[in-house]
């Protein structure tokens, strides 16, 4: 870079279309077939592979995954389902929207909902959230499930490919959803795909999120209410070879977090837990002098991208009107005051690790 010229913007996450993606984009448009169709199959079949279910269904983006999901896990809309209270919007918009009561759950430090007993008894469902591509306690998670009658939904959408004791998210629960949206760890622009085990909610959901037709059938027959959550050939096109090279991004993703974790030596941040086994979505950071803000306007000097913690669930303006609006989640809430995350992503260079590094370090 010449002196005097503003340094390019180091981006949060990035797409950046391989040979393999053009030829599938133009493989699609030769078809004509631009409805769901022989990628959609392909990416169905080679994720739930991946993930190592029976099952996965795709869908236009990750949040009408979670709708989907949540629509035909159950009936019943008196009992509620946990939600933990640090998290995107879109898990509990999706159980909202679908007609759930909901009960929040604080958070660990490691920003994941861990519930206890008490919490458990009288819902129905847990949905714990893969935050920054960490894993939940799913042994934990499934015996308390087992013990109350629960359904336990994996919001996975921000962990695609992680590993845990036992196999990868989204095969430990009823069901399970993932994002590849434009920024996330996979990328397709805007696809989710819900995955599972079970042959009868396979079933189901291909058919909900079709307008209730009768699959595989093509006649207007139609067996319930559904919604149109289908995807497009596209997506399926740019997933596939996303998904064959998944596990060298989650290895650069990983070796990125490593990296900074060793360059990183300001005393007043608490950097993430590197784990290999991880697909990070991006690099957590904790201000533990509660300066965050000094932090960020260091980073937007570097001309680095960040973003704030999601705020608690219980200080968005959307909710309002809920009861537990007004309950106080400790962890959440701090997290949510001091936390940022700073890009990890597998396009990185040693440059942009170093300017990260060093606007942190000099904050």
């Amino acid at each position: 870079i010449l002196a005097g010229m503003p340094k390019s913007l180091i981006r949060l996450g990035e797409i950046r279309i391989t040979p393999a993606q053009r030829r599938n984009v133009q493989t699609v448009l030769r078809r004509g077939w631009v409805t769901e169709g022989p990628f959609t199959r392909e990416l169905e079949s080679v994720w739930a592979r991946f993930v190592g279910t029976r099952h996965a269904v795709a869908c236009s983006n990750g949040t009408v995954g979670l709708m989907l999901a949540l629509q035909c896990l159950s009936v019943d809309r008196r009992r509620p389902v946990l939600v933990p209270a640090l998290t995107f919007p879109a898990t509990v918009n999706a159980a909202l929207l679908t007609g759930y009561p909901v009960r929040l759950v604080d958070v660990g430090e490691d920003f994941l909902m861990r519930p206890a007993d008490a919490e458990v008894r009288g819902a129905q469902g847990i949905m714990p959230v893969h935050l920054f591509g960490y894993a939940c306690d799913m042994d934990h998670i499934g015996r308390l499930a087992r013990r109350h009658k629960a359904w336990v939904l994996e919001d996975a959408c921000e962990a695609a490919g992680t590993m845990a004791d036992g196999g990868r998210v989204g095969s430990f629960g009823d069901a399970a959803v993932f994002s590849f949206y434009a920024s996330h760890n996979l990328q397709a622009g805007e696809l989710g795909v819900v995955t599972t085990n079970s042959s009868r909610l396979a079933h189901l959901m291909r058919s909900v999120k079709n307008h209730g037709r009768v699959p595989p059938s093509i006649e207007f027959k139609h067996a319930r209410v559904g919604y149109n959550f289908k995807t497009t050939e596209f997506a399926g096109a740019f997933a596939v070879p996303e998904i064959a090279a998944a596990r060298e991004t989650m290895r650069r993703r990983a070796d990125h977090v490593r990296t900074l974790n060793r360059m990183i030596r300001n005393p007043n941040l608490r950097t993430p837990r590197y784990d290999p086994r991880v697909s990070y979505l991006g690099y957590p950071l904790i201000a533990l002098n509660g300066k965050r803000d000094r932090f960020c306007a260091a980073l937007a000097r570097a001309n680095v991208q960040f973003r704030k913690m999601f705020p608690c669930l219980t200080r968005q303006g959307a909710y309002r009107k809920y009861p537990w609006a007004q309950q106080r989640f400790p962890i959440a809430e701090k997290l949510d005051r001091l936390g940022f995350y700073v890009p990890c992503h597998q396009y990185l260079v040693s440059a942009d690790l170093n300017r990260i590094a060093d606007a942190l370090n000099r904050a």
